[in-house]
């Protein structure tokens, strides 16, 4: 199975060369975020406050789609909170799989079903540690319902819209170390055309539109260079896979 390549390296030889042709201290997308890079947009900063500001043993349950952002969120809070979080997966909505998936820095929960996940909530509340449950979107009636019976915040992660995509590139290339905007209005818009505004799209392509668009050696990313970013991923993914969210669309579109 063909996946695509890590967001924070892109396959390439000249990596120093390409960052210093931008003026850049690393990629814009990392794979995990620290919380230095983390990216403060829509749903994904309030999410975060969310949890913070919240008393003392609550319990919260992170829903989105693949590639949304769940894993940056939980890795941040880890961060954030240090020991008095406990962060966990569950591979589905209904809150019953046999099997969970390994996902960045988060706990893995194997074969939770939701009266355990229940006994491990109120353990882990009893100690005083907030729970920060992660699960794939798109959840049935069962997990509000659920959540509504616990007493846990229901936080639903959704894509960026086209001004939150904006503002998230704009602010990941600063964070990176540069001085100046460097992708242009085409480029965002043909950006968010093929990324549907999925965290994880978006990373993979500024990364790897940047590594084209220094090796023409252009003053700023262009939507040229976004189309030929997108045929490149066409090239290397031939069915989906766990880390990329759907099929990547035409370059065309």
């Amino acid at each position: 199975m063909q996946v695509l390549p890590d967001v924070s390296t892109p396959r390439c030889h000249g990596r120093s060369a390409i960052l210093d042709h931008w003026g850049l201290l690393r990629y814009p997308f990392p794979a995990l975020p620290t919380l230095s890079e983390f990216l403060d947009v829509g749903t994904h900063g309030r999410a975060v406050q969310s949890v913070v500001c919240a008393g003392k043993g609550s319990g919260h349950v992170l829903v989105g789609q693949r590639g949304v952002g769940k894993t940056a969120v939980l890795t941040v809070l880890g961060e954030i909170l240090d020991e008095r979080v406990f962060p966990g997966w569950l591979s589905n909505a209904a809150l019953d799989t046999e099997a969970g998936d390994r996902c960045g820095k988060a706990v893995l929960l194997d074969g939770v079903s939701a009266k355990q996940l229940q006994s491990l909530m109120g353990a882990e509340q009893g100690r005083g540690r907030k729970i920060v449950v992660a699960v794939h979107w798109p959840p049935d009636e069962r997990l509000e319902q659920f959540c509504v019976r616990q007493g846990l915040d229901y936080i639903e992660l959704r894509a960026w819209s086209f001004s939150e995509t904006r503002l998230a590139v704009e602010q990941a290339v600063r964070l990176a170390g540069a001085a100046r905007p460097i992708f242009t209005a085409g480029a965002l818009a043909a950006l968010f055309r093929a990324t549907a505004g999925l965290p994880r799209r978006v990373g993979r392509l500024v990364n790897l539109s940047l590594l084209l668009g220094a090796a023409r050696k252009g003053r700023e990313v262009s939507d040229q260079d976004v189309r030929a970013a997108i045929a490149e991923l066409q090239t290397l993914q031939h069915t989906p896979s766990t880390t990329s969210p759907g099929r990547w669309p035409s370059s065309a579109a």
